[in-house]
């Protein structure tokens, strides 16, 4: 019977293959054709498809309008009546051709068509029937029945105060980060290594002696822990910055909306709320544009712009489209009434251009009540908003404190084995090599410009004086003395290295005693030969050079000894200015500024050893 059935299919399989296959002219064929695939029937299905689709009730009385999501909903009723003759031609290992499919498509987009025409007759015919009862009042119904949606206005509401909260966060985000950056930069000595061991340093002289064995044992911790103690201080200000930025913007929400409460009186005082008061508010000469209340529209929303911005005069004329159009004197006296816009709101609105041009405001009324209503929206959003904020800025605040901690190096100086307290970050080469090695800035230098170790007490004072000793194994520095009068000197103390001076050095230094007179030139003008021979010089080339200034006294004669050193500047890390037991200071003043440098204020002899034990640690 199986053998049969499938003889039989293959039997009228090749009989409508056969038929397919003759003239398309043949009366026979066509018959045939319409007797075999019922084309009438199913396109008098696809017809009743349609309409059941369209007409939605059976007394006609209402229909769905022509939209996308109709033509969907249609499109997918012909898909499943194509599947449904599929199945049936199945049989025959046969299915609808292109060509028929593309026949039921246009049949139905002529219906959709036919019904879309009837659609926009009827909605037509309907209005000009009302319009013929309407004569007296025609222009009042004309406006309101065919010009733009007046429910535009609640919907250009919620764009506008959404995109007032979105710019507002936005700024929260920008200056959130330029003061959390701003706040870190200020701090930024607390978490250089170099500074936090100096302070642990001064901290030292109170702690008992198996607490300076420890510290000296193990400065690393002491670090983490004045690390952490000088970034809980500054979180906390991060922290107080975030909440104080998250109120103020909250408040300038509050204070946007605010205005629009403020206006409706206004508004209501010169009947703004009426449908016809936008063909009174602005005017234009030309009858067909008079009568375009959608720049109408947008006239009120570029005059609602000047206000929130503050522009003064408020614009009196407007031009869309190359029309003009005429702020009514009514409308100008309106608009001076408004309660004053704060400059915080102003700031965040000057930036909405895009939005307030996308805007046409028929009712200025009704506008502001709907922008008041969203208030409790608008700050639940910016609440929320506000907790991303906080996490982001929070996350910025993190990411610097994690570059500070990377500035940390782990090793240790190599000359005496103190943690290392160089950033190595500021250096162009590689960690370890020449440029950028492993050091101890503090303590193990030349201490008589340290600040850390002190050997002897001075009989006849009883200050503690520093000592001229070094670690045995430390780098390797080298000094300068110029001795100054008429004339400039160095006997001998050219590049001499820190570690060769002697106690016999030191004497002949304090013998060395200046000539009479004081001639700044002369100086300035040694300092510069020594720079220049450090240039080329191997050992000093890529040192650091400072130069510190010692005098007690200025030169009578008008001089201008920078101009031998500003050639060099660039050489120069710093320059210190001394000035002892002498107050005038004029012309060093003039030298501090020329040379970018810093003076102390006037000291004895006494305050000497402070200050170069000061200027030691922050160069």
């Amino acid at each position: 019977y199986e053998q049969y059935q499938s003889d039989q299919i293959t039997y009228l399989r090749n009989f409508i293959l056969n038929k397919a296959s003759e003239s398309s002219t043949s009366d026979t064929n066509v018959s045939i054709w319409r007797e075999l695939l019922q084309i009438k029937r199913s396109f008098d299905e696809i017809c009743t498809v349609t309409k059941r689709v369209i007409i939605s009730d059976p007394t006609n009385v209402h229909r769905q309008q022509i939209d996308i999501d109709l033509v969907h909903e249609v499109v997918t009723k012909i898909r499943d009546h194509i599947k449904k003759i599929n199945n049936e031609l199945d049989k025959f290992k046969l299915a609808v051709s292109k060509y028929y499919r593309g026949t039921m498509y246009a049949y139905t987009i002529l219906i959709s068509t036919k019904f879309y025409y009837d659609e926009q007759f009827h909605f037509f015919d309907d209005i000009l029937q009302k319009l013929r009862l309407e004569v007296p009042g025609w222009r009042t119904y004309f406006i309101t029945m065919v010009t733009q949606d007046q429910n535009n206005d609640a919907r250009f509401a919620e764009i506008f105060v959404k995109a007032f909260v979105d710019l507002v966060t936005v700024d929260f985000i920008q200056k959130g980060e330029a003061e959390i950056q701003t706040q870190i930069a200020g701090q930024d000595k607390f978490y250089n290594r170099k500074t936090m061991l100096q302070a642990a340093d001064m901290e030292a002289s109170t702690k008992t002696p198996e607490e300076i064995c420890e510290y000296f044992k193990n400065p690393e911790k002491i670090i983490n822990d004045t690390f952490k103690k000088n970034w809980d201080v500054t979180n906390r200000a991060i922290k107080n910055i975030i909440a104080t930025l998250n109120a103020n913007y909250r408040s300038t929400i509050i204070q946007f909306l605010q205005h629009f409460e403020e206006m409706k009186p206004v508004l209501y005082t010169y009947k703004a709320n009426e449908t016809t008061f936008i063909t009174k508010f602005v005017t234009t000469s030309t009858a067909s544009d008079d009568l375009n209340i959608l720049y109408k529209g947008k006239c009120v929303s570029s005059l609602l712009r000047a206000y929130f911005c503050q522009q003064n005069p408020l614009p009196s004329k407007i031009q869309l489209s190359n029309v003009t159009y005429q702020v009514s004197d009514e409308g100008m006296k309106m608009l001076r009434e408004f309660p004053h816009s704060q400059e915080n709101t102003s700031k965040i609105l000057l930036r909405m251009t895009a939005t307030f041009d996308a805007m046409s405001i028929l009712n200025l009324a009704d506008f502001a009540e709907q922008c008041v209503k969203r208030k409790d929206s608008a700050l639940e959003a910016f609440k929320n908003n506000a907790e991303t904020i906080h996490t982001k800025l929070q996350q910025c605040a993190d990411d610097m404190k994690r570059k500070f901690e990377g500035k940390q190096c782990k090793e240790t100086c190599p000359s005496c084995h103190r943690i290392c307290d160089v950033d190595h970050t500021t250096f162009t080469s590689l960690v370890g090599t020449p440029g950028n090695l492993h050091d101890c800035q503090l303590g193990h230098w030349y201490r008589a410009l340290s600040g850390m170790v002190w050997d002897y007490i001075d009989a006849t004072t009883g200050l503690y004086e520093a000592s001229v000793l070094r670690c045995e194994e430390g780098p390797d520095d080298a000094a300068s003395f110029v001795i100054f009068s008429d004339d400039a000197q160095t006997h001998g103390f050219e590049f001499k290295a820190i570690r060769s001076l002697t106690d016999i050095d030191l004497k002949r230094l304090e013998g060395l005693m200046p000539g009479s007179g004081t001639n700044f030139d002369v100086a300035f003008k040694k300092s510069h030969d020594l720079l220049t021979i450090a240039r080329t010089n191997a050992r000093v080339c890529n040192m650091r050079h400072v130069i510190i200034f010692l005098t007690d006294g200025e030169p009578s004669s008008p001089q201008e000894p920078w101009k031998f050193l500003e050639p060099l500047r660039t050489m120069i890390k710093a320059f210190w200015i001394l000035p002892c037991e002498t107050n005038t200071l004029d012309k060093l003043k003039k030298i501090e500024e020329h040379m970018r440098g810093e003076m102390k204020k006037s000291l004895n002899a006494d305050q000497l050893v402070a200050a170069f034990n000061e200027i030691a640690s922050t160069t």
